[in-house]
């Protein structure tokens, strides 16, 4: 008799990127940073077969997100209906009905149409909120079945703090602190972190004096305090995270299948990804190591590291974080580039010998095979675009469309502007936030006062779009929140903080 070997991994395991190996799942999860100062990854990613890609063609984003975690999760873990209940009660938080629809501009460039992927549609209006509604159900559901509670550390550079807020809420063993650069990110981006931060015991909400690289470094050694973080039980949501990545990888499945001229063929199909921290990039990379047929283009603002690093072979921090009008990519150190060094090299040791001469020296010198390494895993190609650039591309897109995008969206539509693919291969931008978030840019942008702006993005998403209204509400609110100012030793701040939650 034959026996069917089922393609679904019976158990899977993650890794640290510096070596520590056999995290489950569950371990990985509450984790954030692995113990070892690495980040988490699986420890092998499937291949999907011929007759799994094809029956993937045919799902819907919430039916896709089920199949491919199921990949990512041993059943033993995470049985199929707890799965299937955590997927469904993520995806019903989104206003449409796809989760993630496709919107095509034509006529944008001669190469043929710009389809754009709406990942905004979630409560805070960004892409965090695929992750992080399904994150925060699975911290929960860890988190009830050990009886214990979890502090939330995020360092944000503007979204991923309502976002992960926002998942945290009305789950009351999840306590969430969140640090951003005051004065650095939009003045949406800060209502929508202290107004529901003034609501809620569980949320606490510091604005930093500094940029979101600084606000980092204490969160950075917290984590590494290894006795400090079991006892205080610290997690994260960032990017850092792992369910963050994975999820991250779902629409790229989702977009492909609704674009690619011959999906059965697996004809290729090329995604412009705005680029901070670079977990939209893993994610695409962690797709294209599962089969699917996709080529990268990085697109990030005017702090490229990541244009250097990829066409320039240069491992270096910037002297600066410069301002630019798409703040949450005003990044000089994108800590997902430890995922793509282990997905090239899949060793331990090259990484952390690369990460620690990195964090220490602030630049290190790449193996002489990088580049080869990297064709090997895919296409990758990478471009920056200046805030005018950005603004043009804005304009434009409104001009011929009457449809906006926000300037996020907008480096990537630059990128897809200037570096065409071939006519036969599809273009997908990232569409990473919606335009409601960012008024001041819209009408800097588009010549109009900033009312007539903030009336045009609601249109955008239209009235009936809830989460939009809801965000378009809070223009006028004033709330009260900690400020930490550069005197201040931020380490012993959240010390201080976390202590007082413990003591409760």
């Amino acid at each position: 008799s034959t026996t069917t070997v089922s393609a679904t991994p019976i158990k899977m395991a993650y890794v640290s990127t510096r070596g520590m190996k056999g995290m489950t799942f569950e371990q990985a999860v509450l984790a954030g940073w692995a113990d070892d100062g690495g980040m988490v990854l699986p420890e092998t990613v499937p291949v999907l077969t011929n007759d799994e890609f094809q029956a993937w063609s045919k799902k819907t984003y919430p039916e896709l997100c089920v199949a491919f975690l199921r990949q990512m999760i041993s059943s033993d873990e995470l049985s199929d209906e707890a799965l299937q209940a955590i997927v469904d009660q993520s995806c019903k938080v989104f206003a449409h009905q796809e989760v993630t629809p496709v919107t095509t501009l034509e006529g944008m460039a001669p190469e043929g149409p710009i389809h754009v992927l709406e990942l905004w549609h979630g409560p805070t209006l960004a892409f965090k909120d695929l992750g992080l509604q399904l994150l925060g159900s699975i911290l929960q559901h860890y988190l009830e079945k050990r009886d214990t509670h979890l502090n939330i550390m995020v360092g944000t550079s503007g979204d991923t703090g309502s976002a992960a807020i926002e998942a945290c809420v009305g789950r009351p063993r999840l306590h969430i602190h969140v640090l951003f650069p005051d004065g650095r990110i939009s003045h949406i981006q800060e209502l929508q972190m202290t107004t529901t931060g003034d609501q809620h015991d569980n949320v606490h909400v510091y604005g930093v004096e500094g940029t979101s690289d600084d606000l980092d470094r204490p969160l950075q050694a917290l984590f590494q305090d290894i006795p400090f973080k079991q006892k205080h039980h610290l997690g994260s949501m960032n990017s850092i995270n792992i369910v963050r990545i994975l999820v991250q990888a779902v629409h790229y499945f989702y977009a492909y299948f609704k674009v690619a001229k011959d999906a059965q063929a697996k004809t290729p199909v090329r995604f412009y990804v705005p680029t901070g921290a670079g977990g939209h990039m893993t994610g695409g990379i962690i797709a294209r190591k599962m089969g699917l047929p996709i080529e990268l283009f990085v697109a990030t603002n005017e702090n490229d590291f990541m244009v250097k690093l990829l066409q320039q072979q240069q491992l270096k921090i910037a002297d600066e974080v410069l301002l630019t009008n798409s703040p949450s990519m005003d990044i000089q150190v994108p800590y997902n580039i430890e995922r793509l060094f282990y997905l090239i090299y899949e060793d331990a040791d090259v990484v952390r010998q690369l990460m620690e001469q990195f964090y220490k020296d602030g630049q290190a010198v790449l193996p002489d095979d990088f580049v080869t390494r990297l064709s090997e895993l895919m296409t990758i190609e990478a471009a920056a675009a200046t805030s005018a650039e950005v603004a043009s591309a804005i304009q434009a897109v409104h001009n011929k469309h009457g449809y906006l995008v926000d300037p996020h969206t907008g480096v990537a539509v630059v990128a897809a502007m200037r570096h065409a693919a071939p006519k036969e291969v599809p273009r997908v931008v990232m569409a990473c936030a919606h335009p409601a978030k960012f008024p001041e840019t819209i009408s800097k942008s588009l010549g109009c006062d900033i009312e007539e702006a903030r009336q045009l993005t609601l249109a955008n998403g239209g009235e009936t779009h809830q989460h939009v209204s809801k965000v378009h509400q809070l223009w006028t609110r004033k709330v009260p929140y900690t400020k930490l100012t550069k005197d201040q030793d931020w380490e012993a701040v959240l010390r201080a903080a976390l202590e007082a939650v413990h003591a409760e």
